[in-house]
């Protein structure tokens, strides 16, 4: 992901340091443990930035932050929380909980995605634009594991103009201005799109590819593209590719056995993971095969 932003790859123990300890709590109460957290964070960021200024898109990063009358350490700031806590959170979050939930389904699927996986990747012998748009099956696997298991569970969105919400029978009116919450984790759950809603469907998206426009990922509609009028992810496309690329590579590549079943309950602050921590008792990868599909 830092790759595609800024043209080098960021190192990823300075980000988790990073990322530990980017929120300063403020109490009377001394808390010795998180004060180092941020005092590690702070020093981890100044390594970041200073990678970032010598990345080959940083001239091009600020003169885009100019370009849209923004400071270019806002600007890059702004990228930095979008690509490091926004989008690799909800990303790994989604391929751990992608790797729990195909431990849940039944063999026949498991089987299925794993071979028609596998025909696509034969077909253009290596990972390509090409052999990843054929993945038909795993893509409404990840699909239905985004509409079940979201990442993030609500967001927030100020309103440019008035409008009018309807569900069923109920109206709003909305003003412009007003502060709006939505939760895609129960708009997701939409019995009356979604058949049996809390049920998981590995060929929910695979039956009827209508029912995509009613996904929520990121910040809008999947079906929708970022535009200055909305709210939508600029970088939702990239996050997708790169969920379905690595799911790709661990169902072809990789075998592995969970430490129990995992267990998804009513509970909603999770980042879409299950109840218990996802713990693996054995993991295989054969890291010949996967080098060389992937043209390293």
């Amino acid at each position: 992901m830092t790759e595609a932003v800024f043209g080098r790859k960021l190192e990823g123990r300075l980000a988790l340091i990073w990322l530990d300890g980017v929120i300063q709590v403020k109490t009377w109460i001394p808390l010795p443990a998180y004060a180092k957290k941020h005092s590690l964070a702070v020093g981890a960021l100044q390594k970041l930035l200073q990678a970032i200024k010598e990345s080959p898109k940083y001239e091009e990063l600020t003169r885009l932050c100019r370009l849209h009358d923004l400071e270019a350490e806002d600007g890059i700031m702004t990228l930095m929380y979008a690509i490091l806590f926004n989008s690799c959170g909800a990303v790994s979050s989604t391929i751990i909980t992608s790797v729990a939930r195909f431990q849940t389904i039944l063999e026949v699927e498991r089987r299925d995605i794993q071979t028609s996986t596998l025909e696509a990747l034969e077909k253009y012998e290596n990972f390509t634009e090409e052999s990843l748009g054929e993945m038909n099956f795993l893509e409404s696997f990840l699909l239905e594991v985004l509409r079940l298991h979201p990442p993030v569970f609500d967001f927030w969105g100020v309103a440019k103009k008035n409008f009018t919400v309807s569900a069923g029978k109920k109206t709003e009116e909305v003003r412009k201005g007003e502060q709006l919450l939505g939760s895609c984790f129960w708009a997701q759950r939409d019995v009356s799109v979604f058949l049996r809603p809390g049920l998981f469907r590995c060929r929910r998206f695979l039956d009827d590819e209508e029912k995509k426009k009613h996904l929520l990922f990121s910040h809008g509609r999947f079906s929708e593209a970022a535009t200055i009028d909305n709210h939508q992810c600029p970088g939702m496309d990239i996050a997708f590719i790169l969920m379905k690329a690595t799911l790709a590579v661990l169902l072809c590549h990789c075998s592995w056995e969970l430490n129990g079943i995992p267990v998804w309950s009513d509970k909603t602050a999770r980042f879409g993971k299950p109840d218990d921590l996802v713990s693996l008792q054995s993991f295989d990868f054969d890291s010949f095969e996967a080098r060389r599909a992937l043209g390293l």
